[in-house]
């Protein structure tokens, strides 16, 4: 099984503009200052036990003698709060005297953060004697992730709550292979009848059904769920989450998928042991 780590680079974005040919080597020290958020947009990626921080830097086309300060505005378009969803080491960056930029620290809540993301957008606001360049705001992500180790060979007993011909076919155990999605850190396809043999077995000896393979699933933080939309069988009928929730427990390495379908009612709930 692989580790997944997370990496995220964070591209400066250098001033661009047009200047006179003078001649005059004096020019660059005599226009405005300009001051500029480095990036437009980040990703704070909160996980158990990263450190859940992004630096934010503003630089400047021309250096000071003197400290530069500037505001930092959180705005009002914001759904993440100040001393909830993150903190900030400053709400002003200064520019040291003969620098060309500054930064202060944004570090997330993990509690807090959502596996939707929640948005943080920061204004620039000049100093006396600057202007402000043309990365005026940040738009900063935040999002919740876990590591994911799920691929592998698993049984797959399910329990069924309903079926056509209960109390017989009940509990059934199958065996099951997840395979890693590629590009995801957390989504796995199941390789393997996600009904437990109902459709593949049961169901295709007197109804003509296949299995319902393919179903991919996503593990965020222990907590699984998948596309309820794309798993539809023959009859109409959806694989949608269950009335019991669908996790991995993360002592033994189990996977709880809890089930309904949505066409006459089959329910299930398996268990995913890994071998």
């Amino acid at each position: 099984m692989k580790n997944f780590k997370y990496l995220f680079a964070f591209l400066a974005i250098g001033f661009i503009g047009c200047e006179p040919d003078t001649g005059d080597e004096s020019y660059m020290n005599d226009r405005d200052v300009i001051a500029s958020f480095t990036s437009g947009s980040s990703t704070i990626a909160s996980t158990i036990d990263g450190d859940n921080s992004m630096t934010l830097t503003v630089a400047v086309s021309k250096s000071s003698s003197v400290p530069m300060e500037m505001e930092i505005e959180i705005d009002p378009m914001s759904d993440a709060v100040l001393g909830t969803d993150f903190t900030m080491s400053a709400q002003k960056i200064t520019i040291p005297a003969n620098a060309l930029s500054g930064s202060i620290e944004i570090v997330s809540d993990f509690d807090e953060a959502s596996f939707e993301g929640k948005t943080l957008i920061l204004n620039l606001k000049a100093a006396d004697g600057t202007l402000v360049g043309a990365n005026t705001k940040c738009t900063v992500t935040i999002i919740k992730l876990c590591d994911s180790d799920l691929a592998g060979t698993y049984k797959m007993t399910t329990t069924f709550g309903f079926h056509d011909f209960l109390p017989s076919f009940n509990p059934n155990t199958i065996t099951v292979e997840l395979e890693a999605v590629e590009g995801s850190a957390s989504s796995y396809t199941v390789n393997g009848d996600f009904t437990g043999g109902l459709w593949g077995d049961l169901y295709a000896g007197i109804y003509g059904t296949s299995p319902r393979e393919g179903v991919v699933i996503t593990d965020i933080c222990s907590v699984i769920s998948w596309d309820q939309i794309a798993h539809s069988d023959q009859f109409g009928g959806t694989i949608i989450y269950g009335n019991t929730s669908s996790y991995v427990d993360p002592e033994t390495g189990n996977i709880y998928l809890s089930w309904v379908c949505t066409g006459y009612g089959e329910s299930g709930v398996a268990v995913l042991e890994p071998q």
